[in-house]
C-alpha cells in the first residue's frame, strides 16, 4: 500500500517499479490499483460502493484461498504465464479485449492497462467503469476470478460478518448494474 500523496508526487516511479517488478518476478497475477486502508470498515463499504475502482479487500483474507486464480481486476493487472496460458496467450487477450493495452513481459506473462489513469467511477453518475467489467466478466467467464470464501472481512450496521455484502463487492464488476 502506498498513500494517494506518495502515488501523485512519484508517480512515473512507482509505475516504473511496478513495471519492473513484473518484469523481474515470475508472479502468478497482481494488480496495481486505487485502495482503501485502515480500520473504519463501514466507511470503506460506503464509498467502494459509490465508486467501485476503489480496492477494499483485504490482502490477508484474501490470500487464504486465492489459488491459481486473480484476486480482482485492477488499473494495471499483472498475468503470469501460467495463467495467461490458460487465456490463450497475449495476442488472444488483445483480440478478446480490444480496448485493453495488453504489454508482454518476460517469463512469458503480460501486464493489462485499462486506461492512462487510475479510475474509480461513480455509481451515482453511472460511471461503472465498463473496462473493468467486460475484463472481470473475462475472467469470471474463464474461472480464473476469485471470491473468498474462507474469511469475511465486511461487516454490516451491527458490525457483524456480513457474507452477502462481500460477495456483492467481489462480483461488483461481474454481475448487470455494478453496485
Amino acid at each position: 500500500w502506498l498513500p494517494r500523496s506518495f502515488f501523485v508526487a512519484h508517480r512515473e516511479d512507482v509505475l516504473a517499479f511496478f513495471a519492473d517488478a513484473a518484469a523481474r518476478l515470475p508472479a502468478s497475477c497482481g494488480s496495481l490499483g486505487l485502495g482503501l486502508a485502515g480500520e473504519n470498515r463501514r466507511r470503506k463499504q460506503a464509498l467502494a460502493a459509490r465508486h467501485p475502482g476503489l480496492d477494499i479487500s483485504d490482502p490477508r483474507s484474501v490470500s487464504t484461498d486465492l489459488g491459481d486464480r486473480l484476486a480482482g481486476v485492477g488499473w494495471h493487472t499483472l498475468l503470469g504465464g501460467p495463467m495467461l496460458g490458460k487465456l490463450g496467450g497475449a495476442v488472444e487477450l488483445q483480440r478478446v479485449l480490444p480496448d485493453v493495452a495488453v504489454e508482454p513481459l518476460p517469463h512469458g506473462g503480460c501486464r493489462l492497462v485499462l486506461s492512462r489513469d487510475p479510475e474509480i467511477g461513480d455509481v451515482n453518475r453511472h460511471d461503472l467503469l465498463p473496462r473493468y467489467r467486460v475484463v472481470a466478466r473475462f475472467f469470471h467467464n474463464a474461472g480464473l476470478l476469485h471470491l473468498p470464501k474462507h474469511v469475511v472481512y465486511f461487516v454490516d450496521q451491527d458490525d457483524m460478518a456480513d457474507p452477502d455484502a462481500m460477495e456483492k463487492w467481489h462480483r461488483r464488476f461481474v454481475d448487470d448494474g455494478g453496485q
